[in-house]
């Protein structure tokens, strides 16, 4: 386990080799921008999810008429990667499957993550490798937690999502954390969603159907 850096005038980046995953996000004027892990709260930074996204019913599935158990968001997030490429501006990791995994997922795979800074922006991308002949069955997801807190005295509720400019969203209702089949309609205000504690009352937000093209997680008391 080892944390990598890579920074540029704008932003300090820090990415921990353990899941390949970010663990700060810092701007110039020194304003964290990630979530800080708390064993309390949440006692992660930015998981990467592979090869599932979300859980299975029983954690467990079966695939060639074998039983395999899984657990929620999969492995990935819980094993060393390696760290292929290193510059100035790109931080690239790549994680294979091995023993342990083989029992867990049947497949062959490679998972290279690479983070690159560019000015303001750091770009994240995921690429998946079958070195097999058959068919690789697989999910793939960011988990980042932003920070919520950035400015004094700020909470969630000074925070919104602009969101497309769209008039509403169809969410998918979880039942014990997994989808139950059933929707409900969310509505903007020209795309903007307010963020509240109570917004999470009945789990995670999960749309279906690529409802969302981009998203941006803004502050009333900030300008960006």
């Amino acid at each position: 386990m080892a944390v990598y850096s890579i920074n540029n005038n704008c932003l300090a980046v820090k990415v921990n080799s353990f899941g390949a995953e970010l663990i700060s996000l810092l701007t110039s004027d020194g304003t964290e921008l990630l979530w800080q892990a708390s064993k309390d709260i949440w006692p992660r930074f930015a998981p990467v999810l592979f090869p599932i996204v979300g859980r299975l019913k029983n954690n467990s599935y079966a695939y060639n008429e074998s039983n395999y158990v899984l657990s929620q968001h999969g492995f990935a997030r819980d094993k060393e990667f390696v760290l292929i490429e290193q510059s100035n501006s790109c931080l690239k990791f790549e994680l294979t499957a091995d023993e342990a995994s083989l029992e867990l997922f049947p497949f062959h795979f490679s998972l290279i993550i690479a983070y690159t800074l560019k000015d303001n922006t750091l770009d994240v991308s995921y690429k998946i490798f079958n070195p097999d002949n058959k068919e690789l069955l697989f999910s793939i997801g960011a988990h980042p937690g932003f920070s919520t807190k950035r400015f004094k005295e700020e909470n969630i509720n000074d925070y919104y999502l602009e969101i497309d400019g769209l008039s509403h969203l169809t969410a998918e209702r979880l039942q014990e954390g997994l989808i139950s089949g059933s929707t409900y309609n969310i509505d903007l205000d020209k795309g903007v969603l307010p963020l509240s504690v109570a917004l999470f009352n009945n789990d995670a937000l999960v749309f279906k159907n690529n409802q969302i093209n981009s998203i941006r997680l803004k502050s009333k008391k900030s300008k960006d």
